[in-house]
């Protein structure tokens, strides 16, 4: 596939480390599981020593609230995305003769070392298995880097689109041809 007249455009991705690591509906699953190992724990005490009918009927009716508040956060993260952590700040278009990083213009000719890894594009769906977190990509996880005129430059970008994401493998390929 010729992909000469195709252009990749994503955002610059600039991590912030000070942003919280999880999103609210998985804090709140383990919540849910803290509570209902809390409620097992005195219904187990309450059957081997005090045998109080009260204490029975009150954790039980907590521990199945808790069973619902920590089903409800497991099924409401299953559509969520990554928090990302950062912001997107700046453009990287790419095409088959220059990469341009916020109106920095770099020929393929000049680039060396280049390192496009495309890992993920916004939405994607992630294997996590039995994780309460969030199922879905927030797409800031690739990297391009290369060396240009004796500068290094190293940036994390976002890929919006599943379309984008093919689109940008296959002018890697390109690249990746043109450069050898």
């Amino acid at each position: 596939m010729s992909v000469n007249n195709l252009e990749f455009r994503g955002y610059i991705f600039n991590p912030d480390n000070r942003k919280p690591r999880m999103v609210n509906t998985e804090q709140n699953y383990w919540i849910g599981i803290v509570g209902l190992l809390f409620c097992f724990a005195i219904l187990q005490l309450n059957k081997d020593y005090w045998d109080i009918y009260l204490i029975r009927i009150l954790f039980t009716t907590v521990a199945i609230f808790f069973v619902i508040f920590t089903l409800w956060n497991k099924l409401a993260g299953i559509n969520k995305k990554k928090p990302m952590k950062g912001i997107l700040k700046g453009v990287l278009k790419i095409n088959s003769e220059r990469i341009e990083i916020d109106n920095q213009s770099y020929s393929l000719k000049e680039v060396h070392d280049l390192t496009i890894q495309i890992k993920s594009f916004s939405g994607q769906l992630l294997n996590k298995g039995h994780s309460p977190g969030p199922k879905r990509s927030n797409g800031t996880s690739n990297s391009i880097s290369f060396r240009s005129n004796d500068i290094n430059i190293d940036k994390r970008f976002s890929i919006q689109s599943e379309q984008d994401y093919y689109l940008l493998k296959d002018l890697k390929d390109e690249i990746q041809k043109k450069i050898r």
